[in-house]
């Protein structure tokens, strides 16, 4: 609008002009330098026009920028933070939401011996490498701190990718939570420390044949009490489940995992960290440790029912730790034919000593015997003795070798070939193991 009125000022002014000429009739000189003048006030205007509509063009695009910017930020992340805090995170500002990624990475090689194993009376000997394990693992909390969970895949030989864990837990209560979904069962504690927190390569053969080695995961639903807090001497799980390894199974009951189940496992501390609770050397304690532990799970199955129990003692005093305990395997056959009941039973007893900060050794003696043998196993004598070497001894479990080797006198049983044990014979068999571990 004011340009506008500049402009019909400036024809006026030359309407004057022309007026003023008839009526003075004024000199060439004076009609020169007046449109002279009238060209620099033209001239004017128009650059003062250029410069009002740049500068409403530039008004424009800045608030055209400013109300994208508030738009989007209602769908911006704000306050998170990405980076290590004993795992690769992701985190909210407030804590509200959290997510660690992280990944078990276990080479191995394997020389297994056993004396006349052949049909012609030979020695036979087997070697070779393996990658035991490659797992992914996702965990933290969702919406508070309260409410956690845990996921864990693993690939396989054939490079397929299995689902190992997936469950939710929620603390109602300072001392109280429920877990559900798929988990280990609660009853050994070989089997719970889990494989990245284990002594030697792999557990006991007691626990293969008489404790994880049979319970493994389940699908169910606990009760815990206690939560592993140190000004809490008690921690207590009670679960219901689908029964024994039902590891990835539908709702419908199947023969391997059975019908129903339940499981329960209380554990006191009489002194120590429970921390220092979930593996089975001294490094890192900087207080003494006892605890001890009872559990057991029932499972029916379509042509038995099954009692699994334990009872077991931890005690890590300085540089040592000690490990002990007895499990035992009941079980009431029906519909089979012979209705005889079956109880096989063992022990372990290990222990593990840290001579420098680095590096630790370790021995373990662990029987079974079976109430109603397989071909050629009466019983199970395991000798392991072995060495660990921490690259990292403030986060020991992350990057460790370890090298051990077994003696069984009588032949490794049935068989536990996930363990580099073929079994299968009553003669000698010695199992020498290397393993590097990755834990992230």
């Amino acid at each position: 609008m004011k340009t506008r009125s500049r402009l019909a000022a400036a024809a006026i002014s030359c309407g004057g002009l022309a007026s003023f000429g008839f009526a003075q009739e004024p000199s060439h000189a004076e009609l020169q330098q007046q449109l002279d003048a009238l060209r620099h006030r033209v001239s004017d205007l128009q650059s003062s026009q250029t410069a009002v509509s740049d500068a409403q063009i530039a008004t424009a695009v800045d608030r055209v920028f400013k109300d994208a910017e508030q738009r989007s930020q209602l769908f911006a992340a704000e306050g998170f933070t990405a980076g290590w805090d004993k795992g690769f995170i992701i985190k909210s500002a407030d804590g509200r939401y959290l997510m660690k990624l992280g990944t078990l990475i276990q080479v191995r090689h394997v020389t297994d011996y056993r004396d006349n194993a052949k049909a012609n009376g030979d020695s036979d000997t087997q070697s070779g490498w393996e990658i035991k394990r490659a797992q992914i693992i996702v965990n933290g909390n969702a919406c508070s701190p309260d409410l956690t969970y845990w996921f864990m895949a693993e690939a396989g030989s054939n490079g397929s990718l299995g689902l190992l864990d997936a469950w939710v837990s929620y603390k109602f209560a300072d001392d109280w939570a429920f877990k559900v979904g798929q988990y280990f069962d609660p009853v050994s504690r070989e089997l719970l420390n889990g494989p990245p927190r284990r002594l030697a390569v792999e557990p006991s053969l007691l626990d293969f044949y008489l404790g994880g080695g049979l319970e493994d995961r389940i699908q169910g639903v606990s009760l815990l009490y206690g939560l592993y807090q140190n000004d809490n001497p008690l921690n207590v799980e009670i679960t219901t489940h689908d029964g024994v390894k039902s590891r990835n199974t539908t709702w419908l009951d199947g023969q391997s995992s059975g019908n129903y189940g339940f499981a329960a496992r209380f554990e006191s501390k009489c002194f120590g960290d429970w921390a220092n609770y979930k593996d089975h050397t001294a490094i890192g304690n900087k207080k003494d440790l006892l605890v001890f532990g009872i559990a057991g799970d029932f499972t029916d199955f379509d042509n038995q029912q099954q009692w699994l129990g334990t009872i077991d003692a931890q005690w890590e005093p300085g540089k040592l730790a000690i490990y002990a305990a007895v499990n035992g395997r009941y079980r009431e056959p029906r519909n089979t034919g012979n209705d005889d009941e079956i109880f096989d039973w063992g022990g372990v007893a290990q222990a593990a000593y840290l001579f420098t900060d680095r590096w630790e050794v370790f021995g373990r003696y662990s029987y079974v015997d079976f109430d109603n043998p397989a071909p050629n196993t009466d019983d199970v004598h395991e000798i392991c003795a072995g060495v660990n070497w921490y690259l990292v001894p403030e986060a020991p479990h992350r990057a460790k070798m370890t090298i051990d080797i077994t003696y069984l006198p009588h032949g490794g049983g049935p068989g536990a070939k996930g363990f580099g044990i073929a079994g299968g014979t009553e003669d000698t068999e010695i199992v020498v193991r290397g393993q590097f571990q990755l834990l992230l």
